[in-house]
């Protein structure tokens, strides 16, 4: 889909387009009151089950999703241009996380723990549970970097093998560093 194109003579925001898009239940209103038990559906880019979570006046500024995995499943890789902040709602797994021509790197979450991916770094999740689904939330910022690149932001758009980002010295001279810096 052309983002762009489909903004242009919409009311929706290219993030609103993008959601729907995706072919998942969007969850709207004030307050969601037991992330566990609400709807999820096959997530085909993803590979496991997700939702959307739209709150009353946070939609142009942050996102949200529910994921569930199902016993012994696991998600698609997947990289992102916008940040994530994941928590996990029930049951145990893992996640892999790793750049181009890099080592792997996995760590283990269990209900309650709290991880953020790296920026446009590969990772995939993992329920290592037989018996029982794993969900987690994640949190984004995808709206409004959905709205200004007017792109989904997703590995197929994604900055292939770019790592280096800029950040600003307070000179007025932005500097670079390595994402892999800061997981390596």
């Amino acid at each position: 889909m052309d983002l762009a194109k489909a903004a242009a003579y919409s009311d929706k925001t290219p993030y609103d387009l993008w959601q729907e898009a995706e072919g998942i239940p969007i969850v709207r209103g004030h307050c969601v009151e037991d992330l566990v038990s609400i709807p999820v559906a096959s997530w085909k880019r993803t590979g496991i089950l997700g939702s959307f979570i739209n709150l009353v006046g946070s939609g142009r500024s942050c996102g949200a999703y529910v994921c569930e995995i199902p016993p012994g499943s696991q998600s698609q890789p997947q990289r992102y241009l916008f940040e994530q902040l994941i928590y996990v709602l029930k049951g145990r797994g893992a996640t892999t996380v790793w750049n181009e021509g890099r080592k792997k790197q996995t760590f283990e979450w269990q209900e309650g723990s709290l991880f953020s991916p790296p920026l446009n770094a590969w990772h995939q999740h993992f329920n290592v549970q037989g018996d029982d689904t794993a969900r987690y939330v994640a949190l984004t910022d995808a709206p409004p970097m959905i709205f200004h690149s007017r792109t989904d932001l997703t590995a197929k758009t994604g900055i292939a093998g770019r790592e280096e980002r800029s950040r600003p010295t307070g000179l007025g001279n932005p500097t670079s560093f390595l994402a892999s810096e800061t997981f390596s």
